[in-house]
């Protein structure tokens, strides 16, 4: 469980740190709504860049945590990210966070510990505990009504 925690911490920071640069990408930019603004100032902005690669890294974390760990797990995993917000708020953009958000980051902390059961080591699942999905290939209406048991 451990492990799974490590590595949603590395996920949700890729994800928070793409927003980072999204922010550093729009600042200073006074916004226009045409497509020669947004093509030269936006889309080829370094920062801009820069996040859209954070962000393909962070759903290929993502998609490789689906695979591995129980969806109920992951999850509300991502909600790490809130914490990487704050400390990019303070030690970034040096934004004031107050006591209520610092008593909100350790509610996070600690909700996360209790999904993640920290602590408690699990046996690794054999391949029949991994849920089946079944496929039906269908070509006609009245084949996937039967499907679906006539809904």
């Amino acid at each position: 469980m451990v492990v799974m925690v490590l590595l949603m911490l590395l996920q949700t920071a890729t994800l928070a740190f793409s927003q980072v640069a999204l922010k550093l990408a729009m600042a200073n930019l006074k916004w226009e709504w045409s497509w020669s603004f947004i093509w030269h100032h936006v889309l080829l902005n370094a920062w801009m860049m820069f996040a859209i690669l954070l962000m393909i890294a962070a759903n290929l974390f993502w998609l490789w945590m689906l695979h591995k760990y129980d969806f109920s797990k992951v999850y509300p995993l991502t909600s790490l990210g809130f914490i990487f917000g704050i400390l990019a708020g303070l030690f970034i953009f040096h934004e004031h966070v107050g006591f209520m958000q610092w008593i909100g980051v350790t509610m996070v902390i600690t909700g996360c510990m209790f999904i993640a059961d920290v602590g408690k080591k699990e046996a690794p699942k054999e391949e029949s505990d991994q849920p089946t999905v079944e496929y039906h290939e269908t070509t006609s209406y009245e084949d996937n009504q039967n499907l679906l048991g006539g809904c």
